[in-house]
């Protein structure tokens, strides 16, 4: 598996993006959707939707109430680098 400095810091504007980029990660750390959906105790085609922006509109809510207090979700890598 890749290290997690290899995926930087993604600043995440809005569903589309987060789900690029678990797309991304976990395209580099060489796993599938059931393999991640097994990971997580959730449904393979629930991890598909997320990744193909059609997220619960709980995580749009979410977002928008982060920039209209002036805030921005970024993702980086975990400082113990074990991909938790």
């Amino acid at each position: 598996m890749p290290a997690n400095s290899d995926i930087g810091e993604v600043v995440v504007p809005g569903p589309a993006q987060l789900g690029q980029t678990i797309r991304r990660v976990r395209e580099l750390r060489g796993i599938n959707q059931a393999e991640l959906a097994e990971l997580t105790d959730l449904h393979r085609t629930y991890v598909s939707k997320i990744e193909n922006d059609t997220p619960a509109d709980t995580l749009g809510r979410l977002l928008r109430i982060i920039r209209a207090l002036g805030l921005e979700l970024v993702i980086r890598p975990a400082e113990s680098g074990d991909g938790r």
